[in-house]
């Protein structure tokens, strides 16, 4: 454990790419249902 001190904890850099990837997701979920409920592809 001594030796993983001495660098950045690279579990929350694991945790904070994730929750990176989840809010894109989200915010893509978000503006594509908007864009499907758009009349343009009708």
């Amino acid at each position: 454990m001594a030796k993983y001190k001495k660098k950045k904890s690279p579990f929350m850099t694991v945790v904070k790419v994730v929750v990176i990837i989840m809010f894109v997701i989200m915010i893509g979920m978000t503006v594509g249902q908007m864009i499907i409920q758009l009349p343009i592809w009708h």
